[in-house]
């Protein structure tokens, strides 16, 4: 026989047997799933899973080498639609995303969705939903820090801007300190 059913088990014991699944519709995919060295799934189209069983639900997708969590349409090499935890399996280390490993031009952007969103990234050391400290576009130019000290070669900044060693400004423009109105436009102007 070509396919024997042992203990609930599909069984071939011809050498490099797999199983066919196929619609014969118009359009229909052919799916063929074998057993080698390695497990091979292989055909036409896109495989889709449902892990909650109902057809809708957030899916795991493979579609032309993309991988899709929570869609059924990934147009990245991964693509997720919700949220995502990103967690080291070892608790004595740091957590790291590491991103474009041998690519001199690597980088990280974050993009709002509309055309007058303010995209952030917060830090938090504790279990608080809220942020410790915060870095934020609040406008086209514009990008601020909040909840926390800048500090350039000290660790406890204990101003908004805290720098231990020299500086330096090079440019056409000029440099205030504490000139603002509000304070009486006292202040050094350069």
């Amino acid at each position: 026989d070509k396919l024997h059913v042992v203990g609930g088990l599909i069984r071939d014991s011809a050498p490099n047997a797999g199983l066919r699944l196929f619609a014969t519709g118009a359009g229909g995919k052919i799916w063929n799933i074998d057993s080698t060295a390695d497990f091979h799934l292989y055909g036409q189209g896109k495989i889709v899973f449902y892990p909650a069983g109902i057809i809708g639900e957030p899916p795991l997708a493979i579609s032309d080498l993309n991988v899709g969590i929570g869609t059924s349409s990934p147009t990245e090499k991964l693509t997720v639609i919700g949220n995502a935890l990103l967690r080291s399996t070892d608790s004595s280390s740091f957590d790291l995303i590491v991103l474009g490993v041998n690519d001199p031009n690597v980088g990280v952007e974050l993009r709002s969705g509309t055309s007058s969103g303010t995209p952030y990234i917060d830090f938090s050391n504790d279990a608080n939903i809220d942020f410790d400290a915060r870095i934020q576009l609040t406008g086209n130019d514009a990008v601020s820090i909040k909840g926390a000290n800048l500090g350039i070669g000290t660790d406890s900044p204990l101003k908004p801007l805290h720098v231990i060693g020299g500086g330096r400004f090079d440019g056409s423009g000029r440099v205030y300190i504490g000139t603002e109105a509000a304070r009486g436009a006292r202040g050094l102007e350069f």
